[in-house]
């Protein structure tokens, strides 16, 4: 949890999901509820004369958005009381005299950053101050498969598995099976998994996912890796009595490596994309044997 509700009055916007630096998470009557970049908490109304860290992140986001000129300073001067009321106005919210209430701003370590909003930060509900306003995923997450026994004794250890969120995609590998590999809840049982890469499963799209504790998305496990090439059928690929694998083109027998087959076809290495192939008088998918090897009549 990130923000306790401060206000009473009636919700009347919410904005869940992922924020930037600066915007309205919900607003109640008035007062517009806002995220801030800071490693210091908003714990207090920040005022003409006020000081101190929770002052200078308000002033450096201040600046970065371009409201104040001066360099931050701490210090809560006219100067901030005025960008802070540039600031509201710019939100459409009540500008005041350009102090912060407490409760106003939340700090939050990062951004962009995807919140939830707490059930009772509905737009109508009447908030009577002290409710769980705001909550975000911090620290890194964890990645773990769920699949039935059966599914199980299919995965090999390190398996790939892809997982989908929206338009981006991540890739894994299955590390070990959680709790010694004994079935969890439901009878299924846990994988946990890592990045290929030693870095975050997620990389730099991790702040896109949902918040919350536990998130569901969608993944398939790639048991046998995909294998791209060039693709004949089965009945064209021979090998002679050294176990060399072949193909006859027009212009003479040309050597390959069967590096993937199935539903009749084999895909090769060694052999250019276009280039025509004799096709055997064989019925029997996969690699034919022949006597005679490349170029022998």
């Amino acid at each position: 949890m990130i923000g306790i509700n401060q206000f009473s009055g009636i919700v009347r916007q919410v904005n869940p999901g992922q924020r930037q630096n600066g915007d309205i998470a919900y607003l109640v009557d008035n007062k517009a509820v806002r995220i801030i970049e800071s490693e210091e908490p908003f714990w207090r109304d920040l005022t003409t004369g006020t000081t101190g860290a929770d002052v200078e992140a308000v002033q450096s986001f201040l600046s970065t958005e371009g409201y104040l000129e001066a360099e931050p300073s701490g210090t809560y001067d006219s100067t901030t009381a005025q960008a802070v009321t540039a600031w509201q106005s710019d939100l459409g919210v009540p500008t005041g005299d350009g102090a912060i209430q407490l409760g106003e701003i939340v700090a939050v370590d990062r951004t962009p950053l995807a919140i939830e909003l707490g059930e009772q930060i509905q737009v109508g509900s009447q908030l009577s101050g002290g409710e769980e306003a705001m909550t975000a995923t911090t620290g890194d997450r964890e990645f773990v498969l769920n699949v039935t026994s059966e599914q199980a004794r299919q995965i090999p250890a390190d398996s790939t598995v892809e997982i989908t969120h929206g338009e981006h995609r991540f890739e894994a590998v299955v590390d070990e099976v959680a709790e010694s590999g004994s079935e969890g809840a439901g009878g299924l049982v846990e994988y946990s998994l890592t990045s290929p890469t030693q870095d975050r499963i997620c990389g730099e799209y991790c702040d896109t996912l949902p918040a919350g504790e536990e998130i569901t998305l969608r993944s398939s496990v790639i048991v046998s890796p995909p294998v791209e090439g060039v693709s004949v059928p089965a009945a064209a690929v021979r090998t002679d009595t050294d176990g060399a694998t072949y193909v006859s083109s027009p212009d003479g027998d040309i050597l390959v490596e069967v590096i993937g087959s199935g539903q009749g076809l084999v895909i090769l290495e060694g052999l250019e994309e276009g280039t025509p192939v004799k096709v055997f008088a064989s019925s029997t998918p996969g690699v034919s044997s022949d006597s005679s090897g490349p170029g022998e009549q």
